[in-house]
């Protein structure tokens, strides 16, 4: 009876210095917002009255993490350079722009997943203004539809 006491007392010091330790050093965090990171390589080619956008989808989030909630990517069209907000013009939906699981293998990166988009110029928008040019950007969300902001922007000639 003598020896169980000191034993559990030791125990019971013990597991409750490894609780208390288990931490991580420093300061806590915040939480992260989970927003995708801007795209940065937006590429447009213009054929006829078809604009064709493709874009690397986001691995990473503003904070470094990796992405675990996308959302759908807003793409968006404006005559104004440089684009203070999204005019949407489309929309690609979170089926296409999930990586398959195939491609997910423990001990590599996942390989980047390419995007596209293609926008119909309106003739009524070549003929109102046929030495502009468009501008078009994409807004990559999160599952709750926030975003980190716009992409870089290309431009493709209205005519």
């Amino acid at each position: 009876m003598m020896i169980r006491r000191p034993i559990f007392g030791a125990l019971s010091i013990s597991t409750l210095l490894l609780l208390t330790a288990c931490g991580a050093p420093g300061p806590p965090l915040p939480p992260s917002l989970e927003l995708p990171q801007p795209v940065t390589d937006l590429r447009a080619a213009r054929k006829g009255d078809k604009v064709a956008l493709t874009w690397t989808v986001p691995s990473k989030t503003t904070d470094f993490e990796n992405v675990r909630h996308l959302g759908p990517t807003r793409v968006c069209r404006s005559l104004q350079a440089p684009m203070n907000q999204c005019d949407t013009v489309g929309e690609v939906p979170i089926s296409q722009l999930v990586v398959s699981s195939s491609s997910r293998n423990k001990g590599r990166p996942p390989s980047p997943t390419q995007a596209s988009y293609t926008d119909t110029l309106p003739p009524a928008l070549q003929e109102q203004n046929p030495t502009a040019m468009a501008s078009y950007a994409v807004d990559t969300l999160n599952n709750r539809g926030r975003s980190a902001g716009l992409s870089n922007e290309v431009q493709v000639p209205l005519v």
